[in-house]
């Protein structure tokens, strides 16, 4: 009896910090059926140059974040050992290393815009076909399935939240409760003490 490949979600980010956002387009992924897993994929070093906080404390953040989860979702370390950055080339070893795993890449709506930047884009749809979640603010271009052949674009919408959107309102001394996971917070809160 041949064993049933497991559909891994791969979100990657700065996640700098993770907040609801991201662990509700997590949870959504997951309970509408469309993955088995999602691996939450913080990278080392921003692509295009953005100063990020250390790897270790966003690893520690997505951790807490995601825990609500269980073992359905991992928060994975792909990136500590992919020299180039490239999203494209973290999944191509993914595939040659899990032949179990069917692959998709779980994408906002806001990050169409910038994937003529990306490496590799149009291969790396054909390896994991992504998963877009709409947020607010962000729609998809109508002719955006058509032009990448796989995609799926789910029905629901993320208010428009981003980690540099919290991190102004942190230095600014402003309530960002509710935006943040609380163990986040709380781990962010305690770094600055």
């Amino acid at each position: 009896m041949s064993q049933q490949p497991t559909r891994v979600g791969i979100y990657g980010g700065s996640f700098d910090p993770p907040h609801l956002g991201h662990v509700w387009m997590v949870g959504y992924a997951l309970s509408c059926g469309t993955c088995d897993r999602v691996d939450v994929v913080p990278v080392v070093h921003h692509r295009f140059s953005k100063q990020l906080s250390s790897f270790a404390e966003r690893v520690h953040w997505c951790r807490l974040a995601f825990a609500i989860y269980g073992d359905r979702v991992r928060v994975a370390l792909d990136e500590a050992d992919n020299p180039s950055g490239a999203t494209y080339d973290m999944v191509l070893r993914r595939q040659q290393q899990n032949p179990l795993e069917v692959h998709r890449l779980l994408l906002g709506s806001d990050l169409l815009s910038g994937t003529e930047r990306w490496l590799n884009f149009q291969a790396l749809c054909a390896l994991a076909p992504p998963l877009i979640i709409g947020r607010a603010g962000h729609p998809v271009p109508r002719a955006w399935s058509d032009q990448h052949p796989g995609t799926q674009v789910l029905p629901a919408e993320v208010p428009d939240i981003s980690s540099s959107w919290i991190r102004k309102q942190l230095i600014a001394h402003a309530d960002v409760q509710g935006w943040v996971p609380a163990a986040v917070l709380a781990a962010m809160q305690g770094r600055a003490s």
